[in-house]
């Protein structure tokens, strides 16, 4: 279990703090924040000498915030929260009901809760290698891998981020994914 609380006002889109004034604004769930994370792995030597392995990795949605879109404190930065709301609620406990107000007062149709994203992860890799001894001290080691073995769609990735201007048709979105699926081969030699 991973709970994270901070008052990093780096995890906005512009890295600006939402209120000069207020600092407590940006106190709440952190970025890192994964409420549940798995890790399994294991080895096992098959007949043949070829050694089998997994990891197993799952993890639980990140929060993100829900911003207004525009400059509610006249400060020159448009990194205000959805009037009701606070950071790090999204993925977390959300009322899609402030975010569809705020909408609404802005000539917005609602948003479906829905549509939002869950950026958990659940990833399965396996790997198979077998070594050959060649002369003296040197080895031949072939390996077969395959990353995220049944394919699973996992949103996000490295610099990807929610959506988080309620304004937007896409509020609560990522709009990226991690690779679906992954293989490689490969030969390694020690000497």
């Amino acid at each position: 279990m991973s709970k994270v609380r901070d008052n990093s006002f780096g995890a906005t889109s512009t890295g600006n703090i939402t209120d000069f004034y207020h600092p407590e604004f940006d106190e709440g769930y952190g970025n890192a924040d994964r409420r549940h994370a798995f890790v399994g792995s294991g080895a096992y030597l098959l007949p043949g000498d070829v050694t089998l392995g997994m990891v197993w990795t799952l993890r639980t949605s990140a929060p993100f915030s829900a911003r207004a879109g525009r400059d509610l404190n006249g400060d020159g930065s448009n990194t205000d929260y959805v009037p009701g709301t606070h950071k790090g609620q999204g993925n977390r406990d959300l009322d899609i009901g402030l975010v569809n107000a705020w909408r609404a007062q802005n000539g917005l149709g609602p948003i479906n809760a829905s549509t939002i994203s869950q950026n958990d992860f659940n990833r399965f890799d396996i790997r198979a290698s077998k070594a050959f001894s060649l002369s003296g001290k040197r080895r031949l080691e072939a390996i077969a891998q395959v990353f995220n073995l049944f394919g699973r769609d996992n949103l996000g990735g490295i610099g990807s981020s929610f959506q988080t201007n309620a304004l937007s048709d896409t509020f609560g979105q990522l709009l990226t994914a991690q690779n679906r699926q992954q293989a490689e081969i490969a030969v390694r030699v020690t000497f």
